[in-house]
């Protein structure tokens, strides 16, 4: 898989550090956070605003470029941008993903996709090459969203004792290693009201080593594992009942009803771990509204989700082996019946 250029790394880095106020947009998801961190960090200034729910930069965000008043905007690990936003905002736009590629006009649009519409490279992978610094965020947000990179073997070399250099598969990395607790700790701290996670991520971009976090070593490491207590209690509970579930077949799915906290995603991820030969569905009801994880190695997701579209009311999409679709209530059976069509 191609990553971007070294030409387009640099021009990356260099439209970063001409900025003297740059805005961020970024998706609520550990790619998305560690692509933010990436590239705060390395400059230290910018304000950074987490997109939520559906991954979409629409005309209703001009209204945090007004407030904030950036001179330019970067856009990380979010899968659509508006055309009217840009129109209105007429500021430059930087754009670092890894979904679609789709077009627009008036953006630097960065994604391996446009060269390789089969490459996944997640945005913190792409950041990490950008700036060359924070290797461990670089690592937790590649291997957080399922990717791989060359340099996690240099994280491997410079911290053993929370990723063994012996380990050679991707999915072991991510789920039975010391990054797994890493992991699970920043995408738990994106959890919650909108205010604590504010707070959380100001402490984060202060974060300058991992062992500040596994060994609480600090005040401030001591603030995020604190913050994530509650959270990682709420998610063994919901994945002990979700492992309960069998599958029909090879399609499992499991419905629960939320409570306090969305964790969808991150179920989605260990059943599928354990199970990669099913097609999972995680559905969250909330309200009137159906709000599913996918993954599957069996079907193209994305290619579902379009077809479910069609025909119910909803938004969504994502990867071929990694997606999501909120819908009405009314439509999940319908889904179900498109996607069991599929398999």
């Amino acid at each position: 898989m191609k990553l971007l250029s070294e030409k387009e790394l640099n021009e990356i880095k260099e439209e970063l550090e001409s900025s003297e106020r740059p805005l961020f947009f970024f998706h609520d998801d550990v790619d998305g956070l560690c692509s933010f961190l990436l590239l705060y960090r390395h400059i230290q200034r910018g304000k950074g605003h987490i997109v939520k729910t559906n991954p979409r930069i629409t005309k209703e965000f001009v209204r945090f470029v007004k407030d904030y008043d950036p001179d330019k905007i970067f856009i990380l690990d979010v899968a659509q941008l508006d055309q009217e936003f840009v129109d209105e905002v007429k500021l430059p736009v930087i754009w670092i993903d890894h979904h679609g590629p789709y077009e627009i006009k008036n953006v630097k649009y960065f994604n391996p996709k446009i060269k390789d519409k089969d490459s996944y490279i997640p945005a913190s992978q792409i950041c990490y090459e950008a700036v060359k610094k924070d290797l461990w965020l670089g690592t937790i947000g590649t291997l957080g969203d399922g990717g791989n990179a060359d340099f996690v073997k240099d994280f491997a070399k410079e911290y053993p004792d929370i990723l063994n250099p012996k380990i050679k598969d991707r999915n072991k990395m991510q789920f039975e290693s010391g990054l797994t607790k890493l992991i699970s700790i920043l995408g738990f701290n994106l959890k919650g009201g909108s205010e604590d996670v504010k707070k959380a991520i100001k402490i984060l971009t202060r974060i300058e080593s991992p062992y500040e976090i596994l060994n609480q070593t600090t005040e401030r490491g001591k603030l995020i594992c604190k913050r994530c207590l509650k959270i990682s209690r709420e998610y063994e509970e919901l994945l002990k009942e979700a492992l309960k579930v069998k599958a029909n077949g090879n399609l499992y799915v499991f419905e629960y009803t939320e409570k306090t906290t969305s964790l969808s995603s991150e179920i989605a991820n260990a059943v599928f771990y354990r199970h990669p030969e099913w097609t999972i569905v995680i559905a969250r009801k909330k309200g009137d509204e159906m709000k599913c994880s996918l993954r599957s190695h069996i079907v193209d997701l994305r290619k579902v989700v379009e077809k479910t579209l069609k025909e119910v009311e909803g938004f969504g999409g994502g990867h071929p082996q990694s997606s999501a679709i909120i819908l009405k209530a009314e439509g999940f059976k319908r889904f179900i019946e498109i996607l069991q069509e599929d398999l």
